[in-house]
Formats: structure tokens, C-alpha cells, sequence
């Protein structure tokens, strides 16, 4: 006799068929929902990248707007600003100028008191001259002066509320100078004097002199 309870449990082509159906199902509605996932993810990270762009561009306006506001303010300014420098710059220059024929001078004079027998007298307060008392100190330093000028002979340092800059001085023991530095250190009737050496610094010291004001 045939065995039944074998023919019973082996399963038909029929049933197989629709198991595999079935797991391919499955498996594509697995895939489907991770795609779905991963789009979501996605979209989420776009509008991230949306917003991040969006509020860089309000930064980088408002950016622009400050620019453009200090450039009109830097035209508004820029008139102003050549007359000062012209002014400024064409005062540094009469009192290079003063300083360089000071200096000329000064050569001139020290060159005449070597080639004669005695010490020439002091060259007298010109006329229509105020005089000042002052504390005249010396220096010796290098560079340019607070006007622009380079340092020499007959530069003198004061304080521009007593003497105004670019003002001509008889002084004393030294000869003519101008007014053409400031310093900190320069407040009230005094006058710092440029000398070429330290040991003509040390030599004038720091002396009380009269002098004329042109």
C-alpha cells in the first residue's frame, strides 16, 4: 500500500510558488520602506542646507549694507580730509625749508667765527623781535620732527601754545633756530635745541636764556 503520511506532508509546486512569491514581496517592501527612510533623511538635510544658506545670505546683506554705508561715509569725508593733509603737508614743508636755511646758516656763521682772529659777538635781536625767558635744554637724537621735518641744526622743541610752530628764535650762545618739534616733555617756556654731537649736548647743559621771538 501506498505511504500516505509522506504524500500528506511533502509540500506541492503550487505552495512552493507562492512561499517564494511571497519572500520577494517581503523583501522588496523591506527595501521600499528604507528608501522611504533614507529619502526623509535626505529632505531633512536639504532643508538644514536651506536654512544655513538662507541665513548667510541675510548675514552676508547686512554685511554689504555696513559696507557701502562706510564707503558713502569715507566720500562724504574725503574733501575734508585732502584739505587737512594739504594743509598739514604744505605746513611740514615751509618749516623743512626754515630748518634747511637755519642750518645753512648756522654752517655759514661756524665756517666765519673759525676763519677770524676772535670769536664773533652774538648777531643782535632783529628788529620788531619779541623776547621770551626760557629753559633751553639740548638733544641730539636723530630722525624727523613731530611736523615732519628732519632733525638738525637751529630745530628747536617747544610748546606750541608759548611758541607757535614754524616761529623764528634769536637764541643766545646758539644762534637762530625755528620752531618746528614737539614732546611730550616740552610744556611751558621751554625750548629743546638740536646739536649735532653728545658732547655739545653736554656742554650746553640746561641754561635760563632771553630769547627773541621773529
Amino acid at each position: 500500500m501506498p505511504n500516505r503520511s509522506w504524500q500528506s506532508t511533502a509540500e506541492s509546486p503550487t505552495t512552493a510558488t507562492d512561499r517564494a512569491i511571497v519572500a520577494v514581496a517581503r523583501k522588496s517592501r523591506d527595501r521600499y520602506v528604507g528608501l522611504q527612510h533614507r529619502l526623509a533623511a535626505r529632505a531633512e538635510k536639504l532643508r538644514s542646507l536651506e536654512a544655513s544658506v538662507s541665513a548667510t545670505a541675510g548675514m552676508l546683506a547686512s554685511a554689504k549694507a555696513g559696507r557701502l554705508s562706510y564707503l558713502r561715509q569715507l566720500a562724504a569725508e574725503r574733501s575734508l580730509n585732502r584739505a587737512q593733509i594739504g594743509s598739514l603737508d604744505a605746513q611740514a614743508q615751509a618749516i623743512e625749508a626754515q630748518a634747511r636755511r637755519v642750518a645753512v646758516e648756522r654752517v655759514a656763521s661756524t665756517q666765519t667765527a673759525t676763519a677770524a682772529p676772535s670769536p664773533a659777538p652774538s648777531a643782535p635781536p632783529s628788529p620788531g623781535g619779541s623776547t621770551l625767558t626760557v629753559t633751553a635744554t639740548a638733544y641730539t637724537l636723530a630722525g624727523h620732527t613731530a611736523t615732519g621735518a628732519p632733525v638738525g641744526y637751529g630745530v628747536g622743541a617747544v610748546d606750541p601754545s608759548v611758541i607757535p610752530l614754524g616761529t623764528r628764535m634769536t637764541i643766545p650762545g646758539y644762534g637762530e633756530g625755528v620752531a618746528a618739534d614737539t614732546g611730550g616733555a616740552i610744556q611751558g617756556a621751554v625750548v629743546d635745541l638740536w646739536f649735532p654731537t653728545a658732547a655739545e649736548v653736554a656742554n650746553w647743559g640746561r641754561r635760563t636764556v632771553t630769547i627773541t621771538l621773529h
